[in-house]
């Protein structure tokens, strides 16, 4: 359905007859104001991955033959970047990037 040159056209005064009324609950047509928050346990959706991001050691120190002091680890995510509600994160961020999604002038 190609729908570029859809039109709806609603007559006026059908628009109530289309929808019903919309009922308040009582204490807001009362005009009553909230006094909290609605209490909703947030879950997220957790979901598992069948991959997971490949290991890469950056500097080596004298015990693997290399000249560094110390050595880092990066990747090992077996979930999204910072989704620590999925799964932990192996090791601490030490790389960060950006991604332009449109051209920077």
């Amino acid at each position: 359905m190609d729908v570029k040159e859809l039109e709806i056209s609603v007559q006026q005064g059908m628009a109530g007859q289309i929808m019903p009324k919309l009922r308040l609950p009582a204490a807001v047509a009362g005009g009553a104001k909230p006094i909290s928050m609605l209490q909703v346990p947030f879950v997220p959706p957790v979901e598992t991955y069948l991959n997971k991001i490949a290991e890469v050691r950056l500097g080596g120190t004298k015990s693997d033959g290399g000249t560094r002091g110390k050595s880092i680890i990066i990747g090992g995510e077996v979930a999204p970047a910072f989704y620590a509600f999925e799964a932990p994160m192996p090791h601490k961020p030490v790389i960060t990037l950006d991604v332009f999604d449109m051209e920077v002038h």
